[in-house]
């Protein structure tokens, strides 16, 4: 299994977005550290990776084919997906995040 991580500031709260390539599936998943809450890295790491991997993560793609999974499995690649994600949850959070405002 391939991750990414990428962490960034959406107005007073730190989130956190998974990318994980498994066998043949690419998932995202995300944390979130409220406002007044310390940011732990390693925390907000675990948690969206766990929602990456469970079945409420934001996207689950198949990857099936060899040379798609040969280009995906690439940390840089992987990385330029976080940063996709991050404008898109960045443009409309209440779209990706429940509850958010």
């Amino acid at each position: 299994m391939t991750k990414a991580f990428n962490t960034f500031k959406l107005g007073k709260r730190q989130i956190t977005l998974a990318v994980v390539l498994g066998e043949d599936t690419l998932k995202v998943g995300y944390s979130v550290c409220m406002e007044g809450d310390e940011f732990n890295e390693e925390l907000g790491r675990k948690i969206a990776e766990g929602r990456a991997l469970s079945k409420n993560n934001l996207t689950h793609q198949y990857v099936g084919s060899q040379g798609v999974r040969y280009t995906l499995d690439n940390y840089g690649v992987l990385k330029s997906i976080s940063e996709v994600w991050k404008n898109k949850i960045k443009a409309t959070p209440e779209r990706y995040i429940k509850g958010i405002r």
